[in-house]
């Protein structure tokens, strides 16, 4: 029994260190997804348009490019499934949930830094993403807009 665990624990260790990474990278991820709901929820219905003019009801008397981004990755475990994933085809729902967090986070930063200036709106919003990395890729979503006041 002794000369099993002996073998199997180089075997053992890694498995117990890489589920222990797993376990504090989904932890990471939750605290980050009550991060992005208290922030919204602080912030309220802030009008953002994807409209390039400025909407009824709204005026402008000054216009000023605001911007936010998030670079965010993925977990080892998660591109390691990921990777099995390519092979057949198909939904890589971890990769989206991660691309779905950086962009509430780049549209949270815009919208904090318009409102730190004193907008009252923000017209014509775009994303833009890109992967930034090489072997061990993340994913930038960028998020720019005309903040009005």
């Amino acid at each position: 029994m002794d000369t099993i665990l002996v073998l199997l624990f180089p075997l053992i260790l890694p498995l117990v260190g890489y589920g222990a990474l797993s376990l504090i990278g989904a932890k990471m991820e939750q605290n980050h997804e009550r991060n992005l709901d208290e922030r919204e929820a602080a912030i309220g219905h802030f009008p953002i348009f994807d409209l390039a003019n400025v909407p009824p009801g709204f005026t402008a008397s000054a216009g000023q490019l605001v911007t936010g981004n998030a670079v965010l990755g993925t977990g080892w475990l998660k591109q390691f499934f990921a990777s099995f994933r390519t092979l057949v085809g198909g939904e890589i729902v971890s990769y989206q949930r991660v691309l779905q967090r950086a962009r509430r986070e780049a549209q949270l930063r815009m919208i904090e830094d318009a409102r730190s200036q004193g907008a009252t709106a923000i017209i014509n919003v775009r994303f833009e993403t890109s992967d930034v990395g090489g072997v061990k890729p993340f994913s930038e979503v960028f998020c720019y807009g005309t903040m009005i006041r």
